[in-house]
This record gives C-alpha cells, sequence and structure tokens, in this order.
C-alpha cells in the first residue's frame, strides 16, 4: 500500500508543477526518505564580519537543483527574507493553472518556542518562472517549505489577521498578485477583508 501511495503522489508530482514538490516530497517519505531540502534553522543571532565589527548575513539556498528553488536570509536588521523561484515556462497549460488557482501563493511556516507563523509567498508569473519574495521578522526557530503552491481558495479558511503579515511583508509585484486573486474571490472572502485592513484594496470589496 505505501509503495502504491507514493507512485500515485509521483504521478501528481508530473501531471501538475504546483504539486510537484510537495509531491515528491510526500513520496520520499512514503519509502522511507524522511530527510527534506526544504528546512533550514533561523537563528536572529548573526555571527560577526571578519573584521567583528559588523553582523553578517546569514543566507541558506533550500532545494535539490530542481525547478524549484528557495532561498532565506537573515539580515542584520533583525529581518527573514524568503526568496522563492519555480521554474516553469509561460505555456498554455501554466495559463490555465493560474487560472484555475486565481494566483499561486507558496506556504511556508516558521516553527518557533512561542507558537507556529504561517506565511504565504505570493507568486508573480514570469516568462520562464514564478517567482516571490517576503520580508517579515525573524525569530529563532524552524522554517519549512514542504507544502505545495496553493491558490484563492486554498486561503478560504485563513484568517485575515494570519494574511497580514504576508501582505505586509511582500513587495510592490506581490502585491499586485494578492489584489488580483482578491479581485477573483468570492465576497467575505478572508483575503478581501486582509486588503481592506492593510489598506490596500485594489479593488476588492
Amino acid at each position: 500500500m505505501t509503495t502504491a501511495l507514493a507512485e500515485v503522489a509521483r504521478r501528481l508530482a508530473t501531471v501538475n508543477p504546483f504539486l510537484r514538490h510537495a509531491a515528491v516530497l510526500a513520496a520520499g517519505r512514503l519509502t522511507g526518505a524522511t530527510s527534506s531540502g526544504f528546512v533550514t534553522g533561523l537563528e536572529p543571532a548573526l555571527p560577526k564580519s571578519a573584521s567583528g565589527t559588523a553582523d553578517r548575513a546569514v543566507v541558506d539556498r533550500l532545494g535539490d537543483d530542481g525547478p524549484f528553488a528557495v532561498r532565506t536570509e537573515i539580515t542584520p536588521g533583525g529581518r527573514l527574507k524568503v526568496t522563492v523561484e519555480l521554474a516553469l515556462e509561460a505555456t498554455p497549460e501554466r495559463e490555465r493553472l493560474l487560472d484555475a488557482y486565481g494566483g499561486a501563493f507558496l506556504p511556508v511556516v516558521v516553527a518557533s518556542p512561542g507558537g507556529t507563523l504561517r506565511y504565504w509567498v505570493a507568486l508573480e508569473a514570469r516568462r520562464r518562472w514564478l517567482s516571490g519574495t517576503l520580508d517579515v521578522p525573524v525569530v529563532r526557530g524552524e522554517f519549512r517549505a514542504e507544502d505545495a503552491v496553493t491558490g484563492v481558495w486554498g486561503l478560504a479558511g485563513v484568517s485575515p489577521d494570519e494574511l497580514l503579515p504576508s501582505l505586509a511583508g511582500t513587495h510592490r509585484a506581490g502585491l499586485r498578485v494578492w489584489r488580483a486573486a482578491a479581485d477573483l474571490s468570492p465576497a467575505g472572502h478572508p483575503l478581501r477583508r486582509a486588503l481592506r485592513r492593510l489598506g490596500g484594496e485594489g479593488g476588492a470589496s
């Protein structure tokens, strides 16, 4: 049964590129591979530079040299900067997926002694890839980017308060992705309410 489930996960990885990295990780776990290249520790206390006069940023590149890559950077200013890139050519299939999802968002998690923080990185569609960034306060803990890319429907059960840090932590292009997704969401969707609280509805109501 376990082998069959792993095969199903692998097939999902070939059918939907938004599910690929999560499906590959799931197949690996089902067959006994427990390690993940999409996990890293976070430590706000940074090492000193060679001169000893300043803190050095700490950068981790997560992934397995596949089409999906995540980069984390802890800055001297106490910020966690996350950069996500999914290599995916602009094809009719990709456009159909984006239309069906109403926007692409990568869930990431920071598990800390004070609790678990969830964020979503809005992915902007470019010619040969989807990419996005997130900039939030860093806390000591473990960063994980193991879940599949989700769409606006996947955010329906998330509270506006939980979405707000992801909206506030994105750049201008990412905020356009959030606003476009809100325009496609039903009335009362938490994303619409979160954007109103942020003060940037972008047409959402």
